[in-house]
């Protein structure tokens, strides 16, 4: 719904899901993309793109003649040339969902522990 509404001209605003755009874009952050075509774009941009139906929102990292290349900040690889009729436009972010950091529970140390003393035992008692 969201895409049809970008591809007639309304802008749309929600809420990012994925951890692609972390830390710049926590989960939880509240987004708004407005309509734009892809050559108005600029390097360094956010922009959303139509991918098999979803709206993806990363930065633009190169212009090229049939369209853009983009990447998640969160991301090692490019989702490659995003061609001039996936991209739905710019994205905004109105409300940075803050970063939480909390101490390890008591079973989460546990498991660390273990899995450290597998990898370690068999090189102590070579």
């Amino acid at each position: 719904m969201m895409i049809e509404l970008l591809r007639s001209g309304q802008s749309v605003r929600f809420v990012a899901r994925g951890a692609s755009m972390w830390p710049s874009i926590p989960p939880g952050s509240r987004l708004e993309v407005l309509p734009c075509p892809a050559g108005e774009l600029k390097v360094g941009e956010l922009a959303a793109f139509d991918r098999g139906g979803q709206l993806v929102v990363h930065r633009v990292t190169r212009l090229e003649a049939g369209g853009v290349r983009m990447q998640g900040d969160n991301r090692e690889v490019s989702d490659g040339e995003i061609s001039a009729e996936q991209v739905l436009g710019r994205a905004t972010v109105l409300e940075r969902r803050s970063l939480h950091v909390r101490w390890p529970r008591r079973g989460e140390l546990l498991r660390a522990g273990r899995a450290l003393w597998r990898r370690l035992a068999p090189r102590l008692w070579r």
